[in-house]
């Protein structure tokens, strides 16, 4: 494929390793656009800019020429990533999930979706697209869910709307493989983009969910011409020319769409401002632009003929129905619900399930990974398994994965008994989920609590796998192993511990609905503000216990069916809304996660049963006492008390000291305190045995920490944010030496301990407006760092063991005194990215020509810099 040229010097600031401003306005910009470029035949060109070439008698950048015209206010941005499709020592090997994990953290430093009013437009051209979609989806599912990085939260609030050039979101059978053609040195990246593209459709469910999450708005072009292709075959300098259309309509059609007379290259190359491909973006920058706040219909809704949009909310569907004038519009709704597609008086197709040939390899896949066969007697019962299945794809992964190992003949016939009883099950989603419970139901019990507790506490919660894991230690012990049993069965996905837990929504669905008592008539253990009985109300609390009423959480059912009393309750998420008493809360014998920003620890104080493991309240001292005195610090693993406002009209009783019993918090491993009013810690503090996470965000009189801190042996991470008034870190601070993460951010800490460099594990350090005036000589000690923030500090120098730091690959230094950097620094041997901006420093040092392993180097915003 005949792909343009390398771009011709153009003026541009690289703000990131990827990601490159092709203009800025001057002053705070009001919106920011960022391009994605598509797959590169040469990894020779440059696709941030070429990409993005006009096609006119006029070459030019058009997104940085002429979108400043039309939006002289917004800050126009282009990334760059490794998309050859040929192979090099350094190109064409990347994957998708690397390249989205890479950008994100080059878009935040960039500050893209930092500012709490300035709106991200996303623009994405072929595989760009799919870059933004992998990007969102893995930045969701790994961290907008997890409380303490707020970054990535704030950049995924602050997309608006994505604009798609020809972006096969559906597949495409003949992306960059023209007629069969094969490329001389293809690259790994392209065969994986044949793969990503005959699962795009996976990826685009869980993109399209996050769509109706944030109320992003989306809109494209489609080309309908054959693009012509030039490449090289396997045959010696032969040529293979063909034409061919890459992204055909079905495939590309997405929100408000319209296709164009173009093909898939001149698409994202508009000849002038009149270009259709070009009115259409400035149109959608527009409409974004001038009302921030989305709107759930778009404002041409009416107008564009042969619109397909997935809608999945019944109130969106009637406001649609409601309008008088879309004759012109076609509409696919998708529903579970076949009542709701009836009453749109509308031709309803069914989705067909996977016929047996499907559903049998699907199955074999999971119960007999290749190279494996199933023995001569258990030929049979895969067949009969499969049928039960229905050609329902999840429920045939989890029977498979579940039988994976099983070589009994017994487990098998067992197996397809159990599927057997659950045809007897009418509704679809409760044969689903009878179906699925299968493999639950041979879970161990403590196995099934913890499916429980994930699907119906954890699962899309401010929590993660981590934090799960110290409670489950506590309750049921080898949480480590029986973690890995729930992912092995596909019941849970497999997710890195500091994110938060991830299941499929049926599985999901299928555990907060056996939590609830379903099919048991058990109890129900978990409350939040869904499921809350109705009948539940505080002002008849003395009546409810007098009479020791059970409550239902299930409208439907009778009083003898799926109900429960209090004091069955294991979880409870609680807000205002649920109009609970204190009381009721302690009568709770059996609760063990209390997750409330509402209600204050005063409220509750000694009325907490003795077996909670995670409680997150806000509080205050008297009652941190009572937590100790009754016992049950013995049993909590979890403890944050956050949520506070600094305000004292607010909350005037936050917390103002610790209790010295405070080690008696044996089994905690979680610790978060934020806005509260304590000077200092008890000596006692550094007694806890296993606390391995501590945060202490805005403890603005936190003055001082005490010198057995350094008995903390087992932390990990530690983060002092905004702790303003802490002047010392004490010597024995060099005794954690299990210490991975620290971050000091705003402190008026002037100088670390020489015992810092002992701190024989530290891998990522960051300190940043701090009144740390000089790094100790002991710092080039820290044998395991890795990478290395100073911002906005008194650091006057760097020691001269700095260059001992032999590990040290990332290190950015800005907002710094210190004018020069050590000989040492030429010693560096792993560092591959330097950077250097808002800094006095005037000279690199001779040594500098020794940074044999540098890949990236930024200098900027230092006007006395000369080079030796």
């Amino acid at each position: 494929m005949s792909l343009p040229p390398a771009c011709s010097a153009t003026s541009t600031s690289k703000l990131s390793d990827s990601v490159y401003e092709l203009y800025n306005p001057g002053v705070e910009s009001v919106l920011d656009v960022v391009f994605f470029h598509g797959l590169q035949s040469s990894h020779t060109s440059v696709p941030h800019l070429s990409t993005w070439i006009s096609s006119g008698s006029h070459k030019e950048v058009w997104p940085q020429t002429w979108i400043p015209q039309e939006f002289p206010g917004a800050r126009i941005l282009s990334v760059e990533y490794d998309a050859s499709i040929s192979t090099s020592p350094t190109h064409g090997r990347l994957d998708l999930y690397l390249t989205a994990e890479s950008l994100m953290h080059n878009l935040i430093f960039a500050k893209v979706g930092q500012h709490p009013w300035r709106p991200v437009i996303l623009v994405g051209h072929s595989y760009g697209g799919l870059v933004i979609k992998q990007l969102c989806v893995q930045a969701h599912f790994s961290e907008s869910l997890h409380r303490s990085d707020k970054q990535i939260a704030r950049f995924l609030n602050s997309v608006t709307g994505i604009f798609f050039y020809g972006t096969p979101h559906h597949g495409s059978s003949s992306f960059f493989t023209p007629n069969g053609t094969k490329l001389k040195d293809a690259s790994p990246l392209l065969d994986y983009v044949k793969l990503l593209c005959a699962d795009a459709g996976r990826l685009h469910e869980y993109f399209d969910a996050l769509r109706v999450n944030y109320k992003w708005s989306i809109a494209g072009v489609g080309e309908s011409r054959p693009t012509t292709f030039i490449l090289d075959a396997e045959s010696q300098n032969a040529v293979a020319v063909s034409r061919e259309m890459i992204v055909v309509e079905a495939s590309a059609r997405y929100g408000d769409f319209t296709v164009e007379p173009e093909d898939h290259i001149s698409l994202c190359q508009p000849k002038s401002r009149t270009s259709n491909t070009y009115i259409r973006l400035t149109s959608f920058l527009q409409r974004l632009q001038s009302n921030k706040e989305n709107r759930r219909i778009p404002d041409n809704l009416q107008t564009v003929p042969k619109m397909a949009m997935s809608l999945h909310s019944h109130l969106l569907v009637e406001d649609i129905v409601s309008k008088n004038d879309c004759a012109n519009s076609r509409y696919i709704v998708t529903s579970r619900n076949r009542d709701i597609l009836n009453s749109l008086d509308s031709c309803v197709f069914d989705v067909k399930f996977l016929n047996p040939k499907s559903s049998t390899k699907l199955f074999m896949s999971y119960a007999f990974p290749y190279p494996t066969e199933p023995r001569p007697s258990l030929k049979e019962w895969v067949r009969k398994i499969v049928k039960k299945c229905d050609g329902l794809p999840l429920t045939l992964e989890v029977i498979g994965t579940y039988l994976k190992t099983k070589v009994s003949d017994s487990i098998w016939i067992q197996c397809f008994q159990a599927l057997d009883e659950a045809e007897n099950v009418v509704s679809l989603d409760e044969k689903l989920w009878a179906k699925l419970r299968v493999s639950y139901d041979r879970l161990g019990s403590q196995e099934k609590n913890m499916f429980l507790d994930a699907a119906s506490f954890f699962s899309n919660s401010t929590w993660n796998l981590r934090e799960a894991k110290a409670c489950w230690r506590v309750l049921y012990g080898k949480e480590d192993l029986r973690w890995q049993t729930l992912v092995d069965l596909s019941l849970v996905y497999n997710v890195k511990e500091e994110n938060s837990i991830q299941m499929h929504a049926q599985l999901r669905s299928l555990g907060i609905r056996l939590a609830s008592g379903w099919g048991t008539g058990g109890r129900c253990r978990t409350w939040t503000p869904k499921n809350v009985p109705s009948e539940f109300n505080s002002s008849n609390y003395n009546e409810r216990i007098a009479e020791g009423q059970f409550y239902s959480n299930d409208p439907g059912s009778s009083s003898t069916g799926m109900a429960t009393h209090i004091e069955e309750v294991i979880a409870l998420r609680h807000e205002r809304s649920m109009l609970l008493d204190p009381r009721d809360i302690g009568q709770m014998k059996k609760l063990q996660y209390l997750d409330s920003d509402e209600l204050m620890l005063n409220e509750v104080g000694g009325k907490l049963p003795k077996n909670v493991t995670l409680l997150r309240l806000s509080g205050d001292v008297n009652n941190l006492h009572d937590l100790v005195d009754r016992g049950l610090a013995r049993s909590l693993a979890v403890l944050d008390l956050t949520g506070v406002d600094l305000h004292p009209t607010c909350f005037p009783t936050t917390v103002t000291c610790f209790p010295t019993t405070v080690s008696d918090f044996q089994n905690l491993e979680v610790m978060k305190l934020t806005f509260c009013h304590f000077e200092g810690l008890p000596e006692a503090f550094g007694q806890l045995p296993r606390l391995r996470h501590l945060t202490f965000s805005w403890c603005e009189r936190l003055r001082s920490l005490p010198e057995a801190f350094g008995g903390l042996s087992r932390l990990q991470s530690l983060e002092l944010d905004g702790c303003l008034t802490l002047k010392a870190l004490s010597e024995g601070f060099g005794n954690l030496h299990q210490l991975q993460t620290l971050k000091i951010n705003g402190s008026d800490i002037s100088e670390l301990p020489e015992s810092f460099g002992n701190l024989s594990q530290l891998q990522t350090l960051t300190i940043y407006g701090s009144d740390i005036s000089k790094l100790p000589e002991s710092f080039g000690n820290l044998s395991q760092l890795k990478t290395l923030t100073i911002s906005g500090s008194d650091i006057s120098k760097l020691p001269e063991s700095f260059g001992n730091l032999s590990q040290l690959k990332t290190l950015t230094i800005s907002g710094s005194d210190f004018p020069k950097l050590p000989e040492s620094f030429g010693n560096l041997s792993q560092l591959q990215s330097l950077e250097i901006y808002d800094s006095p420093i005037s000279e690199l040092p001779e040594s500098f020509g020794n940074l044999s392993q540098l890949q990236s180097l930024e200098i900027r915003d230092s006007p006395n810099l000369r080079t030796a």
